[in-house]
């Protein structure tokens, strides 16, 4: 007989017991082939990491960026709003400087002088407002936010 015959008459008997063990050893070795090993975890969060700092990043820059547009557009309206009602006090001034032109009276002279003050005032408040607010425009057009972001 042949030495191959022979081990094959000696492991007869454990057959099953060599099957189940090489049934193991491939279920073991396919386990840790199939997944991931430590080193490899890692390195995914490691990654992962990096990947959400660097979406955290972009998230607040877009965020002082949409903060500092929300407050120009903000100071933009008021200057508007505040344009609004100087425009509106300077029209009541030029009625009531219109009606009173045609009086003679100390009291009409001392109340034109009066509103005529008060115009030169609303002017110059108005000239600073149409100035504030073209820098506003200016500076939202020009995409000044974008370039503190």
């Amino acid at each position: 007989m042949s030495i191959v015959t022979k081990t094959v008459e000696i492991l007869k008997p454990f057959k099953d017991l060599i099957t189940i063990v090489v049934f193991l050893a491939g279920a073991g070795y396919g386990a840790i082939s199939y997944f991931a090993t430590a080193q490899q975890l890692a390195e995914t969060q490691e990654a992962l990491q990096k990947q959400l700092a660097l979406q955290h990043a972009q998230a607040e820059a877009s965020l002082t960026e949409l903060k500092c547009l929300n407050a120009l557009n903000r100071d933009y309206l008021r200057a508007q709003i505040e344009e609004v009602g100087l425009r509106a006090l300077l029209e009541k001034n030029l009625q009531k400087s219109g009606l009173l032109r045609d009086d003679t009276s100390d009291f009409a002279r001392v109340e034109l002088a009066s509103l005529e003050l008060s115009r030169t005032s609303l002017t110059a408040q108005l000239s600073r407002v149409n100035q504030r607010r073209d820098a506003l425009l200016l500076a939202l057009q020009n995409g000044d936010c974008s370039n503190s972001a």
